[in-house]
Order: structure tokens, then sequence, then C-alpha cells
């Protein structure tokens, strides 16, 4: 029942009444309902009326009888206005309740202004915090949510002071109601003989012009307002002959302002049907409504909809018709593959990529997939490409989806073209998906280019030049030089490389030269050049030269790492004049040994390494004098100790030369036996090759150490042990007897037992015996000597001798 504002009465004599145009800026409406409370069944009426007043409060008045006056009570104690203490919003609404629940939801989304402070954005509510609701009901901004909730949940609307419970109301009996707007002590009736039968609930009637519009897997239902109306349900049943469930999980307060397609239509009353997805595995879920499962709504199935209405106590009006239908349909382009490859198998390309299980939303394909279109395109910027399956390429078992392009027109004898390829989805309704992102690959080249021909070497002083004729491949890059050691002049056979284990060959690439630098060298020389400066300067070595033509995509001439039986004759050996020594060797240690010093050195490989010479100095800038000197040889022979220093009886020629250097041309090892101890020597350490050329010793690193002695003098012996009477004491006499040539002193030790301990007596001792003047009588002890020689360096104690002092 509404009611409005009517004019002003009479008013009792105590109080006056004004007209309402002094109060309300605008229309006051009242909404006024008989109602069931709770689940027990308690009858109450329920006024309910908007915020257009400015007052200190109402009051409400009842009365049975139509065409009596109103009793000058009303029946309210206080003047209903909003709640503005924590604890009685608490009694109102309470912890955990729904109303509650709505209004941290609110809090969560506005922004709320506190005390003396500026609108900052809220955190989301946890807890019950009943201060802040009652600053968020005070909340300008936040008026329009408590006006819907307030409308909603009639308890909402009870602390915003917009509403009143009389739950004194007998059922069966009918009431009229006034309220009045209470400022200043005087009363301003707002709306009068607001007619309620208590106990009797009239239902809120249906929802006019249901209409359901269908898109995929959902459905927008909408439908006109219905005034009072606090919220709707929507019911939903599949055709034919399908169960009315359900479908919003709680009540539709909510305006649609657009269509399924985005497009702004006319605000009215509505609510999106739509299906749930799982989001980590893109299946169909369900819903929870009232406890029960709800799915879909699914593609190719038709639905109908009804509408019912709910006022402030959440009781369901009557039901629409069944007078919207509609019928979804799979519209959702696929979603892209996924891990899109390009793959070189051979000379074909083999694309693959993840099978498409999803639309481009992420969920799944419920009907599946079609198959797939393959595009090629020979630039990265051309989209649009070759469509390469006359058919769709079906939908696989397994997860993984590949297409292999066999097409001779990819393939390259000389180079490598890159193609590019892309994807597109169709669904089993249709449905085509964007081309994919672009993935690339080539057929390797594999075809080598042809062997560089005409290859020679010159030696030259300090380096040796490598000729060939360039290539006339249009793929090449470059050519590569390598370089080996020659085997007594030949680049070695077979047997002698398993002899060696040159498993890996035992060319290593020196240079490169690229193929304009060769064919300009040519146009100078006649034949390309490459002149190897990366030898030792006049090395006595044979080295031997292989040139590779490569092509642009890294290919090879002729066989690696070993030459085909037509490269053989292109390795040419050549070396230079032999005047050059081989590198010095490097000390790995210099011990200081007992009486010796041991030295121990590395050295650089080298084929003709033939000897090791050792020099000593007294000083690290002295003058350094032969010492000694070690032969190499190959192993098992050992080296041999030299009189004196290496020199060959005859130049060795190029063909003495081993091919590779040994285990003993790396390391060696020299004892001075002729050092004296404690004194400091330089040493340095040079090699010598077969033709007698060696490193100077300056070019040496010199290292330095000094010798020890670790032994002692002799160990002395007790030779007795007497009393003496008038001394009180004991006399140990030993030998040998001091001498200040080789001795420090003795020291004497005394113990109780022959294996006990033993401590020192008295002061080191410069001579033959020594007086212990602190026995006791008829006590027995045991003495041991220890001599020290001239550095301090002890000896071992001597055997223990039992002595006494006896009256």
């Amino acid at each position: 029942v509404l009611g409005a504002a009517g004019p002003a009465g009479t008013a009792p004599p105590d109080r006056a009444i004004l007209p309402a145009a002094d109060l309300a800026a605008g229309e006051f409406r009242v909404f006024a309902q008989s109602c069931v409370e709770s689940d027990e069944g308690e009858n109450v009426v329920l006024l309910r009326w908007n915020d257009l007043f400015a007052a200190d409060g109402l009051n409400i008045y009842r009365k049975t009888d139509p065409e009596a006056a109103y009793p000058d009570l009303p029946l309210n104690v206080q003047p209903i206005r909003a709640v503005t203490d924590p604890a009685a919003f608490q009694q109102v609404v309470g912890p955990d309740s729904e109303e509650w629940q709505a209004l941290s939801q609110v809090m969560a989304a506005r922004k709320v202004a506190g005390p003396g402070r500026e609108l900052a954005e809220r955190a989301p509510i946890e807890g019950f915090q009943p201060a802040r609701a009652l600053t968020l009901m005070r909340a300008e901004e936040a008026a329009p949510q408590i006006e819907f909730l307030a409308r909603r949940y009639h308890k909402v609307a009870q602390v915003a002071g917009r509403a009143f419970a009389d739950e004194t109301a007998t059922p069966g009996t009918d009431y009229w109601y006034e309220i009045r707007a209470v400022r200043d002590g005087v009363e301003s009736i707002l709306a009068s003989d607001i007619h309620v039968a208590a106990g009797l609930t009239i239902p809120l009637p249906p929802p006019a012009s249901v209409q359901a519009v269908a898109g995929d897997s959902r459905i927008l239902v909408t439908w006109d307002a219905v005034d009072n109306a606090s919220g709707y349900e929507v019911y939903r049943r599949k055709l034919p002959g399908g169960t009315p469930v359900k479908v919003n999980d709680a009540p539709v307060i909510s305006m649609v302002t657009h269509d399924l397609d985005n497009n702004e239509i006319v605000p009215v009353f509505g609510l999106v049907d739509f299906r749930r997805w799982d989001e980590s595995t893109g299946w169909p879920t369900t819903h929870d409504v009232d406890g029960s499962p709800v799915s879909g709504p699914a593609n190719g199935s038709t639905y109908q909809y009804r509408v019912t209405t709910l006022n402030s106590m959440c009781v369901e009006g009557d039901p629409s018709a069944y007078s919207a239908s509609a019928t979804p349909q799979d519209v959702t382009p696929p979603g892209l593959p996924g891990d899109l490859a390009v793959e070189a198998v051979g000379q074909t390309l083999k694309v693959t990529w993840t099978k498409v299980v999803k639309d481009e939303v992420g969920h799944r394909e419920m009907d599946g997939i079609d198959g797939y279109n393959i595009y090629r395109a020979e630039t990265q910027a051309d989209t649009a490409g070759v469509k390469l399956n006359v058919a769709l390429l079906p939908q696989p078992g397994p997860s993984q989806v590949e297409y292999v392009d066999s097409d001779p027109a990819i393939q390259s004898k000389y180079g490598e073209k890159e193609f590019y390829y892309r994807i597109r989805v169709v669904d089993d309704h249709g449905n085509i998906s964007v081309k994919s992102s672009a993935a690339s690959g080539h057929v390797p080249d594999i075809f080598p280019p042809e062997i560089p021909l005409d290859t020679e070497a010159e030696g030259h002083q300090q380096y040796i030049r490598v000729l060939w004729k360039p290539n006339g491949d249009p793929d090449i890059g470059s050519y590569v030089i390598y370089r080996s050691l020659c085997h007594l002049g030949e680049w070695p056979p077979l047997e002698i490389q398993k002899r060696y284990r040159l498993e890996t060959g035992p060319f290593v690439m020196i240079g490169e030269v690229t193929h304009p630098d060769a064919v300009d060298s040519a146009a100078v020389y006649g034949r390309a050049v490459y002149d190897d400066y990366a030898l030792p300067a006049e090395s006595p070595l044979c080295y031997a030269y292989w040139v590779k033509a490569r092509d642009n995509s890294q290919n090879l001439s002729g066989n690696w790492p070993w030459p085909s039986p037509s490269e053989l004759p292109l390795i040419v050996c050549m070396r230079l004049r032999d005047e050059t020594p081989p590198p010095p060797p490097i000390p790995s240690a210099v011990q200081a040994q007992d009486e010796a010093v041991l030295l121990e050195w590395v050295a650089a490989p080298s084929q003709d390494l033939h000897a090791f010479h050792v020099y000593r100095s007294d000083d690290e800038n002295g003058t350094y004098s032969w010492l000694g000197g070690k032969t190499v040889e190959e192993p098992p022979t050992l080296p041999v100790d030299l009189p004196a220093p290496y020199a060959p009886a005859a130049p060795c020629s190029c063909d003495a030369i081993p091919l590779v250097p040994h285990e003993g041309m790396n390391a060696g090892t020299f004892l001075d036996k002729n050092a004296d101890p404690k004194h400091v020597y330089w040493y340095r350490i040079t090699a010598v090759d077969k033709d007698g050329n060696e490193n100077k010793p300056g070019d040496s690193v010199p290292y330095s150490t000094f010798t020890f002695k670790s032994s002692g003098p002799p160990t002395p012996l007790i030779t007795s042990i007497q009393p003496l009477i008038d001394e009180c004491g004991l006399r140990i006499s030993w030998a040998p007897a001091y001498d200040p040539a080789q001795h420090m002193g003795f020291v004497i030790y005394r113990g109780p037992s022959a294996g006990g301990e033993f401590r020192q007596v008295g002061r080191m001792v410069t001579g033959g015996s020594w007086v212990d003047d602190t026995v006791n009588v008829n006590v027995n002890y045991w003495y041991r000597v220890q001599a020290l020689d001239i550095d301090g360096r002890p000896s071992t104690l001597s055997p223990a001798v039992k002595g006494s002092y006896t009256e």
C-alpha cells in the first residue's frame, strides 16, 4: 500500500502539526506490507519509506478504526532515525548476517571518508565492524547503494532510519498508520491512513515483458520493473518438458545496460544466464543455487524462462508465464594452437603444434575441432601465404599435431631459405580462428662445396704461405686453413695416426679467408693466399696444411676429420729454417731437502726437444753456471744425466723430427746434491733441441731456495752417577764431552722411574757433568741427557740411568 502526504490535520493541544511541504523536498512515499519475519512464523507489519525529508526523526501512529482519531502516543518509544551507535546497530544487523555481508561488499567497493579524513579506497572488510558500516551509511557518495539495500533488506532500512517493523500487530486485524516527521519538538504529517491487513501477505505481481536473447553458452533475460520489488528470481526449463530450476544464486537486483554484443541499451532489469567453466581445464562446471548444482545453458538446447518478484521479506510473488525462450549457439572461434614449431627433418620441414581443445576465450570446444589449415609464406610480412592442404588436416588423437612439408620448392643446394608457417583452426560448427603467429624454419643446405684445387705451400723466413685456387660455387663464404705436423716430411699415414691415438684428427684450424678476400688475392698472386705467421720464429718443424671451402650454410668441402682420397694429394707440407730454440721450461717446484735441492719443471711440447740444462747462481742477477742436465727420451726409455752441456754431432734434418711430442718432453727433475745447508741458491732451467738451439738462460724464470740439515748431533750416553757426600747431591757425567765447535750445550732430564715422565732440571750445561743438589736421601732417581748442536737442533734423549743418595 502506498501512502502519500495528506493535508495537515488537527494537532493535539500540546503539539503543533505543520504542513508536510515545510519538511519534505519531493514526494514522500511509503510501502507497507504484512509479512512473516522469521521461520517461527512471527507476523509483523513493515513500513518502509524513502529518505526525502529533513527532520530529527519520525513517529508512527496506529489505529484500528478508520473513523477514529490517531492516539496521542506513537508506537515507537524514540523518534525513528538512522542508528549512530555501533552496539545498537549490531542488535539489528548482526555479524555474519546476509545484511551485513551485503554492507561489507559495498564497503569494499566504495570510497568512504572517515572523520577528518579524505576519501580513500577501502580494502575488503574482514570481521564485523559496525562503526565502519555507520560511516558508510552517512557517506553521500554511497547513498544509491544504501537506498537499494534498504529496499532489499528491511533491517538495513531500519538502521538507516527508513523502516519500522510493527511487531505488536495482531493477525486478522486491519490497521491504519500515520507517519509524522519531528523537528525541534514539532510534528508534521508525512503520510496518513496507510491501510494494512495484519497477517495477510499480498504477493507482488510478476514482472511483465519477460524476454530472452541467446548468445554463445549464455542467454540474456530481461523484464520490466515491479514497484516495491526488492529483487527477482529467474527460473528456466529445458525444452521439451524440462524440470524448472532457479538459475540465480542470489536475488537479481541489477540493471542491464548492454546486450550480449556489448551494445548499449535502455537500462532494464535482467540477468545473463551463462554457463560456468573451470578456469584451469576449460571444462563446463556448475554453480550452486540453494544447495543444488545448476549447469548450462548448453549450446544447441532451447530454454524457456519465467521470473518472480520478491518483496522486502524475500517472499516470492506470482511467477510470470514461460513466455521467453532462446537457443544458444556456438559462435566463438576456436583458440590458437600452442607451441607452434618448425623442424627440419632431412630435406623436409615438419610443422608441429599442440592440438586445440579450447575456444579463444579458454572454454572447451564441446563439439570438437573439425581440423586445421596450414599456410606457408616466404616472408614474415606475408600474413596471407599459400594454403598447403587441400582438405582440412583432421584433429589427431595424440596431443601434438604435425604436418610434413615435403615440397621440393623448399629445398636449396646453395644456401638456406627461411619459410614461415601459420595455422588456422576450424571447429565443428564452422567457426574459424584467426591465423596464428608465424613459426619459421628452413631445410638445411647439406651439399658441401667443391674441394679447392692447386694447393701449394711456400716456406719463408718468418712465415709459411699457403696457396690454392678459389672455388666457383655461388654460396662460398670462406676458406678454412688447417695445420698439422708432418711425419718425416710427410703427412702421417693411418698406422701412425693409430699409434699416436689421433682419434679426432691432428689438424687444427689456424685461419680463415673470406671468399671476396680470396678472389682479391688471386687477382694479384694467381691463386688465393694465406700467410701463416703463427709459428715460432725460425721453427725447425715440418707443418702440413689442408685448405677446405666453407659455404654459407657452414658445409665444409671434402671429408672431416680425415681427408677423402681426392684430398690427400692436396695436403702440402712445408717448414721454416731451424734457428729457433724451444720455449724455456717453467719450474714447477724448487724444494729444499736435507743437504740438497730438488728441481722440477714442465716444458711446452716441442717435436725436436732433446735436453734440459740446469744453471745455478748465488745471486738472482748474478752469473749462472752450468750445473747439470738431462736428456729427453721417449718412454719407456729413461732420461740420462748429462756430464756436460748437450752439443749435437751434426745438424738434424727435417726427416729426423718425430710426428708429435711425447710425455718425456713435458716435464723433468734434477737433484742438486752439492748445495750447502742454509745457503740460498738461484736456479734457471733451459731447453735444448736436437740441433743444439738452446733458449737463453736469461729467458728462463729464476727460482731460489736454500737447503737444510734435518739430523741433530749424536745421542749422548750417561757414563756415571756418583753421590757427593759433602755437597749432599748426585754428579751425573756423560759422553761425548762438550765441544764449543759442535755443541750449544746439554740438557738434563729427571724422572721418578725409567718409564715415567721426565722433566728438565737445571739449565743448559756447557760441560761434561752436572750436580743435582735437590735430591732426597734414600730416593731413587732416573736421569736422561740430550745434546744440542751449534744450530740448536736437539739429539734424541739418552737411555735412562738410575742413581740415589744413601747415608
